[in-house]
C-alpha cells in the first residue's frame, strides 16, 4: 500500500487524510493481523505523521527486540532481491516490468504462493483499482465482495 502526499501539502488536508484513511487502515490492520501488506509511506509524509502524530508508530516500538530484529532482517532480504532483479533488468524505466516482482499482485486464478497454502488467489474490485489476494492467508478464508457496484446497492 503506498500513501503520498506532495511536499509542501497544507497541513488541514494532510490531516484530514490522516484521521480518515491512514490512521483508520493501521487500525484495521491491527484488527485482522491474518491481512499481510506491505505499506509504503512518501518521505514527506512520514516526517509529517512521525511530527504530527508520532502515536501512529506505537505499534513498531511494542515488537520485542526478537521481533525488530527478524523485521529488519526481512526488510534486508526484500530489498537485496529488489535491488538484485534490478541489476539485471532489461529496458528502460517504463518497461512494465514491475508485476513479475510481486508474489501476489496482479496473479489472481494461480496458487497462493505460501508453500504451506493450497488455496488459489482471488481478485477484488474496487471502484478504481483491483487486487489479488489470498482468501486462506490474508482474509481467514473469507471471499472478499466486488466493491464495483456497492455504491449503486446503497
Amino acid at each position: 500500500m503506498h500513501s503520498h502526499q506532495p511536499v509542501g501539502n497544507f497541513d488541514h488536508v494532510i490531516e484530514e487524510t490522516y484521521s480518515k484513511a491512514y490512521r483508520p487502515f493501521l487500525g484495521m490492520l491491527e484488527a485482522h493481523p491474518a491481512i499481510r501488506v506491505g505499506l509504503h509511506y512518501s518521505g514527506f509524509l512520514l516526517e509529517w505523521i512521525e511530527n504530527h502524530h508520532p502515536e501512529f508508530f506505537a505499534s513498531l516500538r511494542s515488537l520485542s527486540p526478537a521481533q525488530r530484529e527478524d523485521l529488519l532482517t526481512a526488510v534486508s532480504e526484500v530489498l537485496a532481491d529488489a535491488l538484485e532483479l534490478e541489476r539485471t533488468r532489461q529496458g528502460g524505466l517504463s518497461e512494465g516490468k514491475l508485476g513479475g516482482r510481486f508474489a501476489v499482485h496482479n496473479r489472481f486464478g494461480q496458487p497462493c504462493p505460501d508453500p504451506d497454502c493450497a488455496d488459489t488467489l482471488a481478485r477484488v474490485s474496487f471502484e478504481s483499482y483491483e487486487m489479488a489476494y489470498c482468501p486462506t492467508c490474508q482474509t481467514g478464508g473469507k471471499k472478499l465482495a466486488d466493491r464495483r457496484l456497492s455504491r449503486l446497492l446503497k
